[in-house]
């Protein structure tokens, strides 16, 4: 028997309010329930949930937008600034998000013969914001969208045939092995 949900509905918006619709995609975070809406044309979306407390996350695999989560003020990239959304026994509206256009952090993984590594896990590091990551195209390249900071890039082969490590400038390659130093990659606006 399926029971019959409550709504969150909110708009999810660019900085210049317009609507976002495309590859954006809003979870309801909890250990016991996992609901995933995405936008329509308009933003608005709706997520079906039973009563309980809910973290919402808004992630564009666009690579667009920066991932985040809702907080009071509208969104946030920090996972210590999420609000908690109660739902008791009435829909909960105005969940609203404003998602930051992102930086970008581009690169090429290649083998030690120098072919382009397709399907490399790539993730972008930085303590308190909501860490992102992609895989690497066919071509090796990758792009992950980042807000301002300081970032260490992890390298993560699902193959088990290449070493998993961090960008590391000047050491071999300009990568480390796991438990070995990474380079931080500062990334600035203009």
């Amino acid at each position: 028997v399926m029971p019959v949900g409550l709504r969150i509905t909110g708009k999810v918006t660019a900085p210049d309010g317009t609507p976002i619709s495309s590859n954006i995609y809003i979870n309801t975070n909890t250990p016991t329930f996992r609901g995933t809406s995405s936008p329509r044309p308009d933003g608005t979306y709706t997520l079906v949930v039973l009563p309980g407390d809910y973290t919402l996350s808004f992630n564009d695999n666009g690579g667009i937008y920066v991932n985040g989560c809702y907080t009071s003020h509208g969104f946030s990239v920090s996972q210590n600034d999420c609000t908690t959304v109660s739902v008791t026994t009435d829909d909960v509206p105005g969940i609203d998000a404003t998602m930051p256009i992102g930086l970008r952090v581009n690169g090429t993984v290649r083998s030690p013969e120098g072919t382009p590594l397709a399907n490399i896990n790539i993730y972008a590091n930085n303590p308190g914001n909501y860490n992102t990551g992609t895989r690497t195209r066919p071509d090796g390249t990758y792009s992950l969208t980042v807000v301002p900071g300081d970032y260490t890039i992890s390298f993560n082969d699902q193959t088990s045939i290449y070493v998993s490590g961090c960008y590391a400038s000047g050491s071999p390659g300009d990568f480390a092995i796991n438990g070995n130093p990474c380079t931080p990659v500062t990334v600035t606006a203009g």
